[in-house]
């Protein structure tokens, strides 16, 4: 792939394109490129502000190249998205970038360590490779659910679907249990039908699937008919998908509901090579037969300066921006100067502090080169 860097004049440049040509239709670009222009707004700000904000995240996250190709085609009478859209073209900078190793995702999130998801991930992406992956925060499950602590899980999803993106490899079907619980309702438990349901739409399958709910609620049976349904037609679908059912710590859900997310691993374990099944706060004990085929992430909330300088020297790299030890070693200390890592918000908090010293690192060294370009060039020109 190709990363595009911008100068400040180019940036105003686009900026003034896209507020002529799309004006305050430009969130509908944003949402056409898969990703939530809300992210982007900062409270305040004018409309065209918003958009140079947005240009800049583009850049930061790899995404640029992608959001003026599309504005391009949306407008094919406009002529300066036009000349823009060739001049990056022309100026792209061919880079060595694996995807598994991206450090900004989108929005205000930021990949800072996860050095074994990344590498889990990546290992399980191969045919042969073990299909299963389970999540789970190092903190105890009461005090979890107490609490309602904000954990590195998301930060899970989020990855998963930029490798998505990305790669372009696999589908990425993504189950939410606590805004599906939401959904059915605070005195409804999620039943094994209104899983196997949720399931098979996200699928892109027919609900034909689903069998009639048993009338001797008697649920083992029935799990057992769905799933030989599900798979049978699994079978002749190509794709590879990627299917993350997400806060099982967050809601409670049935032994029914549970046997059937376990009868799911078990057809993936053997039949079903196109999946991969991501279980994310999963604390209940898989069958004997399906644990040699599970990867486990244990994730520790608290973060070390020496994985935020890592980051930072990754995160620049990936941009082709040299930075000295000492700005690296100061914007590792201004991101986790007084954040507490017992907070509920920690991991969002430190999102946010290591993606604005990444912008301030990105553009203080870039105005830097450029200073000194500049600089150069007059001296050869007035001697």
């Amino acid at each position: 792939m190709a990363y595009v860097r911008l100068s400040d004049r180019q940036q105003l440049e686009l900026q003034e394109a896209l507020f002529a040509a799309f004006g305050e239709t430009f969130a509908d670009l944003i949402r056409g490129l898969n990703r939530n222009p809300e992210r982007y707004r900062v409270r305040g700000n004018t409309q065209v502000q918003d958009i140079l904000a947005t240009v800049k995240a583009a850049e930061l996250e790899l995404w640029l190249g992608e959001m003026v190709f599309l504005a391009a085609e949306s407008r094919p009478n406009d002529k300066r998205l036009a000349a823009i859209r060739l001049d990056l073209t022309n100026a792209s900078l061919p880079i060595t970038f694996d995807p598994y190793e991206m450090c900004c995702l989108t929005g205000d999130y930021i990949m800072v360590n996860r050095s074994r998801l990344r590498a889990v991930l990546k290992a399980m992406s191969a045919h042969n490779a073990k299909r299963i992956l389970v999540v789970r925060d190092l903190l105890p499950c009461a005090t979890e659910a107490l609490t309602g602590t904000k954990t590195g899980k998301s930060l899970t999803v989020q990855f998963i679907s930029a490798l998505s993106q990305q790669l372009g490899t696999f589908e990425f079907i993504w189950i939410d249990l606590r805004a599906f619980k939401d959904h059915v309702g605070p005195r409804n438990d999620i039943a094994p039908i209104d899983l196997a349901k949720r399931l098979v739409r996200l699928l892109g399958y027919s609900t034909t699937l689903v069998p009639d709910p048993p009338s001797d609620a008697q649920w083992s049976r029935w799990n057992l008919d769905f799933c030989d349904g599900l798979e049978a037609r699994a079978k002749t679908d190509p794709r590879q998908m990627w299917l993350v059912v997400d806060e099982f710590n967050k809601v409670a859900l049935s032994q029914e509901t549970i046997d059937l997310i376990k009868q799911l691993a078990d057809r993936i374990r053997v039949t079903l090579p196109q999946f991969r099944l991501m279980l994310l706060g999963f604390r209940d004990t898989l069958s004997p037969q399906v644990h040699p085929h599970v990867e486990e992430d244990p994730v520790e909330r608290r973060v070390s300066a020496a994985e935020v300088i890592k980051f930072f020297r990754r995160a620049l790299s990936q941009r082709q921006i040299v930075a000295n030890d000492e700005l690296i070693v100061n914007a590792a200390a201004n991101t986790l100067g007084g954040l507490d890592p017992d907070l509920e918000d920690y991991l969002e908090e430190l999102g946010r502090r290591t993606r604005k010293e990444l912008m301030f690192l990105a553009e203080t060294i870039t105005a830097g080169s450029n200073g000194a370009l500049e600089e150069g060039l007059s001296n050869d020109h007035h001697p």
